[in-house]
C-alpha cells in the first residue's frame, strides 16, 4: 500500500487545530478532510475571501483528492536531529504508518510530528502507539460529538511572585 502525502504548506496548517494526540516517538494530529464544494473551514490557512476563481481552483483541488484514502503529512525539525536522522525516522515512521493505516479514517488527513524517541523506538512499539494513536483520536471524535468529555474552560492566572498576602494554611504552618 502506498501512502499518499500532504505535500503543501496550507494542507499542513489546515490540520492544525484538529484533534492531537501525543506518543513518546511522535505526535499524531488528525482532521476531516472538507467535503468537495464546501467553503474552507473558519479555522482553514486558505482564506474565505479570496475571489470566485481562488475558491473555484480551490474546490478543483478538493475534487481531485481520492476520499477513500487517508493522506499522511510529516514533519520532522531539525532540532530532533542531522539529515542522514531525520531521513531514517520519516522512514521508520511511514513503515509503521503502512502497518497502521487500516485503522485510520478515510476522510481525514493526518500530521505527524516526529520526535527524537522515534530514531530508537523498536518497531513494534512504534505500529502500537500509531494504533492507539488512531483510536484516541477517533473516539475523541465521538465523545466531542456527544459532549461526554469536554474540557474545562482555561484558566488565566497572574504572576504575583511576592505580593506579601499568603493563604493562612501557608504562613501558619508552625
Amino acid at each position: 500500500m502506498t501512502l499518499t502525502t500532504l505535500k503543501k504548506r496550507r494542507e499542513f496548517l489546515r490540520i492544525r487545530g484538529g484533534r492531537r494526540c501525543a506518543a513518546p516517538a511522535f505526535v499524531l494530529e488528525g482532521k476531516p478532510r472538507p467535503a468537495p464544494g464546501s467553503p474552507a473551514s473558519p479555522g482553514s490557512a486558505v482564506s474565505t475571501e479570496k475571489s470566485a476563481s481562488g475558491a473555484q481552483a480551490r474546490t478543483t483541488a478538493l475534487a481531485g483528492l481520492e476520499p477513500h484514502v487517508p493522506r499522511f503529512g510529516f514533519t520532522i525539525t531539525k532540532k530532533v536531529g542531522h539529515a542522514v536522522e531525520r531521513n531514517r525516522m520519516r522512514r521508520r515512521l511511514k513503515a509503521a504508518i503502512q502497518v497502521a493505516a487500516p485503522l485510520a479514517d478515510p476522510r481525514f488527513d493526518y500530521v505527524i510530528i516526529a520526535r527524537r524517541a522515534a530514531l530508537d523506538r523498536p518497531y513494534d512499539q512504534l505500529v502500537t502507539e500509531f494504533s492507539s494513536a488512531f483510536k484516541r483520536i477517533h473516539s475523541e471524535q465521538h465523545s466531542k460529538q456527544s459532549g461526554a468529555h469536554s474540557k474545562p474552560a482555561a484558566r488565566h492566572h497572574r504572576n504575583t511572585q511576592s505580593s506579601g498576602s499568603q493563604t493562612p494554611s501557608s504562613s501558619d504552618s508552625t
